[in-house]
């Protein structure tokens, strides 16, 4: 038939374009390992190169694209256009990491301020937390006994904590300034008695440590925690006992204990937070390792407005920062002379300042957040 002749015809020119077209890879070819993801690049047509760097791009790993820029020159303009990416890029990822603890102690916190609790005290728990998951991983060989340890140590301070300002209704801001204190103090003791040094305990093997599971952890938590806030009842329960305990309480439900399964979960996240630094970011537990992540972690909260996935947000933008001033260490900026490191090194704090400088007054705080629990 006229017809299927024709489309076989067409068939047959296609086959032959394909077949000597000059990107199309030749079985005797030898193709470098590290370049298998860009076998695409190599069979699309002119019309379709943008789609496949782009592919390759975001598709391989950050160590692989040292191997891939020759290949990438001749697509992007030139070598400097690649180390520009490849800076961005690297920046992002490293602003992922040291994110981490930030948006940790941030869920922490917005579990106990949702509930009604001020929680001062997150750097304590980040601290304690540390310096359980450094010596727990050291002593049993695993990462995830130091994860579980720092869970523990965390929701022990926070118990702690609990006891005073709910059940004995004392001053939160009082009292988490003197859990500070006490972890601030107690850890170093702890590290003199264990291993004979008070500022740091043994470092620990790369096997031992975590590469990039507490990453996932933290975006899936930020995840699970907007679901449960929103779409189950005890997720609202939490709200209410910030928003409206009377309310709550009129509903049958105990606001006494609403609130103190937050603050337990609070520490637990705050504890992770540690981990995230000491057996993560770090090789072993430092003296004030935290460094005032805590209330950075608090700021981040502030700015987010008590919500997850906006305080995720901000934890991001501080993680930036944070990595912004690794990056310039020791940059000329101007003249002939690096930046002193010390005015590098402030930048996330100025940073920190500024937010809440313009967001202070444009957030809403839970309203009964930082009141006694009157109800048994």
């Amino acid at each position: 038939h006229p017809r299927h002749r024709s489309h076989q015809l067409r068939h047959h020119k296609q086959h032959q374009r394909r077949r000597h077209h000059p990107l199309e890879i030749q079985p005797n070819n030898i193709i470098p390992a590290p370049h298998f993801a860009l076998l695409p690049i190599y069979s699309l047509r002119f019309g379709r190169r943008t789609l496949g760097i782009f592919w390759s791009i975001f598709g391989s790993s950050i160590a692989e694209w040292e191997e891939k820029r020759e290949f990438f020159q001749s697509f992007v303009g030139g070598a400097l256009i690649m180390e520009v990416l490849i800076s961005i890029l690297q920046i992002f990822e490293s602003a992922l990491r040291v994110s981490t603890p930030l948006l940790f102690a941030a869920l922490g916190g917005m579990l106990s301020e949702r509930a009604g609790v001020i929680n001062i005290a997150l750097e304590g728990m980040m601290l304690v937390g540390g310096f359980a998951a450094a010596s727990v991983a050291l002593a049993m060989h695993s990462s995830f006994a130091g994860a579980g340890a720092a869970c523990g140590a965390g929701f022990l301070l926070a118990a702690f904590y609990g006891f005073f300002v709910i059940e004995l209704r004392a001053d939160q801001i009082v009292a988490g300034t003197a859990m500070n204190m006490f972890a601030a103090g107690v850890t170093p003791f702890l590290c003199k008695i264990l291993y004979q040094s008070s500022t740091s305990t043994p470092s620990l093997p790369i096997e031992l440590r975590f590469q990039s599971f507490p990453i996932w952890l933290a975006g899936g938590s930020v995840l699970v925690l907007w679901f449960w806030m929103h779409y189950t009842p005890s997720g609202l329960w939490v709200q209410f006992a910030g928003e409206h305990p009377e309310a709550l309480n009129s509903a049958g439900i105990r606001v006494k204990r609403v609130r103190w399964i937050s603050v337990l979960m609070s520490g637990c996240f705050a504890g992770l937070g540690g981990a995230s630094l000491s057996i993560f970011l770090a090789s072993s537990f430092t003296r004030n390792m935290t460094a005032g992540r805590g209330f950075m972690a608090l700021a981040a909260l502030i700015f987010g407005k008590w919500k997850p996935i906006p305080a995720a947000l901000a934890c991001l933008l501080f993680g930036l920062s944070d990595a912004l001033q690794i990056r310039l260490q020791g940059v000329v900026l101007w003249g002939t002379e690096p930046v002193p490191v010390q005015f590098i090194q402030i930048l996330p704090y100025v940073v920190t300042i500024f937010v809440l400088a313009g967001v202070v007054g444009q957030s809403r705080a839970p309203q009964a957040l930082g009141l006694p629990t009157l109800q048994p």
